[in-house]
């Protein structure tokens, strides 16, 4: 039987969250979308032989503010992004992740932080 599962990808905007999605469900980075558009990403994957169907919730250009309270409540993992470029990007995770915890019902809450743009260290 296979688990459905939801992953919300949250950071400040133009951090690389949609290409972060994209690569990972169809493994290539695609050039142009539109950063004010919300996706909902499909894959399926197998886990210590227990199958999922995962939605994957790209947020796009939202940031704190505007995260839809529902997609918080109702995600199982949350990957927050932040550019190692961008200091405020960093900063804005803190927020984020208070939001997140205000928000859910679980008291253990699987979060990954992901310091997105390497090819760009040289710009810190």
């Amino acid at each position: 039987m296979r688990r459905h599962r939801q992953i919300a990808i949250l950071g400040y905007p133009g951090v690389g969250k949609s290409s972060l999605a994209h690569h990972f469900v169809y493994k290539q980075y695609h050039g142009e979308y539109d950063p004010n558009i919300k996706t909902n990403l499909q894959y399926q994957c197998t886990l210590n032989g227990q199958e999922y169907d995962l939605t994957i919730i790209d947020n796009a250009g939202s940031d704190q503010y505007t995260i839809n309270h529902i997609d918080l409540e109702n995600s199982d993992a949350y990957i927050l992004v932040y550019a190692i470029d961008d200091r405020q990007s960093f900063h804005m995770i803190s927020k984020i992740r208070e939001k997140i915890l205000s928000t859910s019902t679980v008291t253990k809450i699987p979060i990954v932080l992901v310091g997105n743009k390497i090819d760009r260290v040289d710009e810190r």
